[in-house]
């Protein structure tokens, strides 16, 4: 495994009469576990310190989305930003209009669980768009629904939810919102089948998830 070595920092130690400065030295080794992001693979380079993994704020934003990392007047930024990061404009696995091309709705793929009783739960990650002239939320204008062996998958709270489904976007704006399922099994497909609440158009935008 490759190695580099950093000066992490130096010790100032003091005596009666003398002070001395001490360099610490530590030895980094690059991580040699997978990341993973919402159950898929991520290029992110860390490096293990002392039994401890460490990765650059930078990397971490561009990765997962929601904030930028900078430098003014030697100080280190953090500034939230939406989703405007490379990994919040990846590819989705199926996507489509709904709603009289009001609405652009993207699955961005899904992740397995278990709730707090240990019973199977799926979490889908979508991206919407609202194309519409009117403020609106996800959970006002579309609904979802999952199914498995034919029969619909009840939705479910889970304490790690992307919570977005209630919040207001105003035409143009695009969010990401996280919806979870309790499963019937581990063992059966699941499909995801998207469509919007009011409206005559029957456009559904469909995906199915191999568990």
């Amino acid at each position: 495994m490759k190695k580099k070595e950093l000066f992490a920092g130096i010790i100032i130690g003091s005596a009666l009469t003398a002070t001395g400065a001490f360099a610490v030295q530590y030895v980094a080794t690059d991580n040699a576990f997978p990341v993973t992001l919402n159950g898929s693979s991520v290029n992110l380079q860390g490096y293990n310190i002392e039994g401890n993994t460490y990765f650059k704020l930078r990397d971490i934003a561009d990765t997962i989305g929601g904030f930028s990392v900078g430098f003014e007047n030697n100080t280190i930024t953090l500034t939230t930003d939406s989703y405007n990061s490379p990994q919040a404009n990846r590819e989705s696995v199926v996507s489509g209009y709904v709603g009289d091309n009001k609405y652009f709705v993207e699955i961005m793929g899904a992740r397995t669980t278990n709730d707090k009783n240990g019973n199977p739960v799926i979490i889908v990650e979508y991206r919407f768009t609202n194309n519409s002239d009117k403020n609106t939320s996800f959970l006002t204008a579309i609904s979802t629904n999952a199914f498995q062996n034919r029969i619909q998958c009840e939705t479910t709270y889970m304490p790690d939810l992307n919570m977005n489904d209630l919040t207001k976007i105003q035409p143009g704006g695009t969010i990401l919102v996280e919806q979870a399922y309790k499963l019937f099994d581990t063992a059966n497909d699941v499909t995801i089948e998207v469509s919007t609440l009011f409206s005559l158009d029957d456009n559904i935008v469909s995906w199915s998830f191999d568990i």
